[in-house]
């Protein structure tokens, strides 16, 4: 997330890149602006994962597609919702929403996530098929590069079970 905003004191540039909460701080700035405003929510729920709180990352995510039902971001949207339901460990809703991406555009990230949902909901025959799907699209992933795409995730808990989630799927290490 590379928003910058001209509003410190001494007129300076002050840059968000990887400091997750400065960036809600602006993203929560440009969604007050203008509350239909979907890649604001788009990016308010991405921050939002990433900080280990779902409920607000779902929420917004929600929204943003309730607010632009077409966009191209759908997909991510949906994955970021399975992502939220996951950290909660509501592992049936996070595969459900993980399903739903997969049907939409087949990324790597969507098969991940059902996978990882999947083996946690118990429901181990649909994660292997996942797992399958996801190495057809990244042959090159494993549990211990799993984490290189997660973005910053700030709950070392969160990228664990989610690592122990793809191992339980069969994702080789």
């Amino acid at each position: 997330m590379t928003h910058s905003c001209s509003a410190s004191p001494a007129g300076r540039s002050r840059n968000a890149v990887g400091d997750l909460p400065a960036g809600v701080s602006l993203v929560d700035r440009a969604v007050l602006f203008n509350p239909n405003l979907a890649m604001g929510r788009f990016a308010a729920g991405w921050l939002n994962v990433w900080l280990g709180k779902p409920e607000v990352a779902i929420a917004h995510l929600s929204r943003a597609m309730r607010l632009s039902p077409i966009d191209p971001a759908t997909g991510p949207n949906m994955i970021g919702i399975a992502r939220a339901h996951f950290m909660a460990e509501r592992y049936d809703e996070a595969l459900s929403w993980a399903e739903k991406s997969v049907q939409a555009h087949r990324a790597p990230a969507s098969t991940r996530i059902a996978a990882a949902s999947a083996a946690l909901a118990g429901r181990l025959g649909e994660a292997t098929q996942f797992i399958d799907l996801m190495r057809q699209l990244d042959p090159t992933r494993r549990v211990s590069n799993v984490a290189d795409p997660l973005g910053p995730y700030r709950r070392p808990e969160d990228i664990e079970r989610y690592k122990e989630a793809l191992r339980l799927a069969g994702l080789p290490e």
